[in-house]
């Protein structure tokens, strides 16, 4: 696509742009699986540090990736402008502006980078990444664990329920998906702001829809996850300061030159005054959130549970006492009790039995219905 002539307005064909979206999204995926599989490596104590820095490192690889895309769509526009010869609209050929401000803010360039960019977030971040999703990590390979389960006899009991256990994980990848669909919406008002109210659009249906996929997702396909602390949510709070400091930067862009008594700098002081205000709102975005916020959320005195452990361990299936294997089998082989300590497995809560003898106090009696491999 880099190498296209673009002379006489030539442009490559939809599908050279649909491919190069969809490689755009593939690549967007092996880099996620980079981050994870780095954050994993370098060796954490707490699963809570490894997906914070998952989420860290998947967020600056969009941005840097963002920053390419765009930097690639003005230079596609600039070269579709050079080649048909097109004006501003002082009459002035765009190929002979000295100034990387005035060749970027031409029509036919923003153009472009409008395209570009809307056309990246609606590929990449906005609707059809979640849409893979679904239908390949979700509704496929089940589809097939079902098929497979449904075709092999010999699969019967606790293997049945292994081969249809769903391996999708619920990590923190959710977060920068979010602040990167912000990310693409935003960057909009330092380019073509013709595209704001699509962009804003589009953001706030994907994420209408990423909530509703993320419930099903919770409630149908993981089997647990755990987060003990919120220290990935304060990660996420973070970074957050990265689409926000786009707003200031934007604003300075927007502002040179705008009119006779607006400043008008140069390429250099006026990338050096939008880092200054990208940085600036940066740095009050963490001190809000080190210092001021916490002030407003400060914790109260504790309050001792007034629950006893008998009225919790009947609330709760999990206790100390049915997941530890080697007291279950103390209690059975042991202490003979009956009916035994019965070990805690994942989903199935209906099999324990109250005794309260061996500090068995929760007991499931809702009715449970036999699975169906047959039903679709």
């Amino acid at each position: 696509v880099s190498s296209f002539s673009y002379a006489n307005g030539d442009e490559p064909s939809g599908l050279v742009s649909r491919v190069m979206g969809f490689a755009v999204s593939l690549g967007n995926q092996l880099m996620y699986l980079i981050c994870l599989t780095c954050a994993e490596r370098v060796g954490f104590l707490y699963h809570d540090t490894v997906m914070g820095m998952y989420m860290i490192l998947y967020m600056f690889a969009i941005f840097i990736n963002v920053c390419l895309d765009i930097a690639f769509a003005a230079y596609a526009g600039l070269h579709r402008a050079t080649g048909v010869h097109a004006r501003t609209a002082g009459g002035v050929l765009i190929a002979d502006l000295d100034t990387w401000h005035a060749t970027s803010n031409t029509f036919e360039v923003q153009h472009q980078m409008g395209e570009e960019i809307f056309a990246y977030g609606w590929t990449s971040t906005y609707l059809v990444p979640y849409l893979l999703e679904v239908v390949s990590a979700g509704w496929f390979v089940f589809h097939i664990q079902r098929r497979f389960v449904r075709s092999s006899p010999h699969l019967k009991g606790w293997k049945a329920e292994k081969a249809l256990s769903h391996w999708v994980p619920f990590e923190s990848s959710r977060y920068g998906d979010v602040m990167c669909s912000l990310i693409i919406a935003e960057i909009i008002f330092i380019g073509p702001t013709g595209y704001v109210a699509q962009a804003f659009g589009y953001l706030v249906l994907s994420n209408i829809f990423v909530f509703f996929m993320d419930q099903h997702k919770a409630l149908r396909w993981v089997g647990a996850w755990c987060f003990s602390s919120a220290k990935i949510d304060t990660y996420a709070m973070a970074i957050l300061c990265i689409p926000l400091s786009l707003l200031p930067a934007g604003a300075v862009w927007k502002m040179n030159c705008h009119n006779q008594k607006a400043y008008c700098h140069g390429d250099a002081a006026l990338i050096s005054l939008m880092m200054l205000a990208a940085v600036g709102s940066a740095l009050v975005h963490m001190v809000a959130m080190l210092w001021i916020v916490p002030v407003f959320l400060a914790p109260k005195g504790h309050k001792l549970a007034e629950e006893t452990y008998e009225d919790a361990a009947a609330r709760i299936s999990a206790s100390w006492f049915n997941t530890n294997p080697i007291h279950c089998l103390r209690s059975k082989f042991v202490y003979k009790d009956d009916p035994p300590c019965t070990y805690w497995i994942r989903g199935k809560h209906s099999v324990l039995q109250k005794n309260e003898s061996a500090c068995c106090y929760y007991e499931d009696h809702r009715k449970t219905e036999k699975e169906n491999y047959w039903r679709w």
